[in-house]
């Protein structure tokens, strides 16, 4: 199956009388970048949870849509969550707890401690690949939080915030090796932020949550011609 997407299929979802997502619908093509936009509360991380299969939507559907149009569901050791809150082992090494993640998703021990060392290579961790995590500063341990949804190599990757805390060199850093990843691997990279000009960055499609809904652009520039550079913080101030 080379030729597939991932669809949201007329997703809603309430927190008891509030609507955070009102039948939303979103074909994502295999191997592209989507980058989530909105307030705080618009929706965004729910989303991820009904992508991710920890959350069940009140109505509608997440599957795949292949070049047959049959459906399919997603097996989930296929992908890769990274959450908001930043899930690491204090007291294990940044190299301990990379290993230990993807041995426990099948991946042989030597292939393991292999794809660690690549990890940390590319995350800028190398140095620190043997201190306890709890040693590392916060934008590390954000880094490490990042690498911990990859290490299994999964086909749909969803990050969660993966800029927040992090300064100027690292969102650089992170940016560069999640559009590697998605041009080079195939992985397909759904992540949120609130940072609009970080968004502007990626070169992908850029979903705004706004009162439940979804406003869709395909590039960044159609951002900027739909509703001017200088008007951007619009996006989240007409929530």
């Amino acid at each position: 199956m080379d030729h597939f997407s991932y669809v949201l299929d007329g997703v809603s979802k309430k927190y008891g009388s509030l609507e955070v997502l009102h039948n939303i619908s979103l074909k994502i093509r295999a191997g592209s970048v989507i980058i989530f936009i909105g307030a705080n509360g618009a929706g965004k991380s729910t989303c991820m949870k009904i992508v991710t299969g920890l959350m069940k939507p009140d109505k509608g559907n997440f599957y795949i849509e292949n070049e047959n149009s049959k459906y399919q569901s997603i097996a989930r050791h296929t992908i890769g969550y990274c959450p908001q809150e930043i899930c690491i082992w204090p007291d294990l090494t940044c190299r301990e707890q990379m290993t230990m993640v993807a041995t426990l998703s099948g991946m042989p021990v030597k292939l393991a401690h292999s794809r660690a060392t690549e990890l940390l290579q590319a995350l800028d961790l190398t140095s620190k690949a043997n201190a306890l995590a709890s040693t590392l500063s916060g934008g590390m341990k954000r880094r490490l939080n990042l690498g911990l949804a990859m290490v299994h190599k999964p086909e749909l990757c969803i990050l969660d915030e993966p800029l927040d805390g992090v300064d100027l060199p690292g969102r650089k850093l992170i940016r560069e090796y999640i559009m590697t990843i998605s041009s080079e691997k195939k992985q397909t990279i759904i992540l949120s932020t609130h940072i609009i000009e970080e968004a502007l960055l990626f070169n992908g499609t850029i979903v705004l949550f706004k009162k439940g809904n979804l406003v869709v652009f395909d590039s960044p520039d159609e951002v900027h011609q739909s509703v001017g550079s200088d008007t951007l913080e619009h996006l989240f101030s007409e929530q």
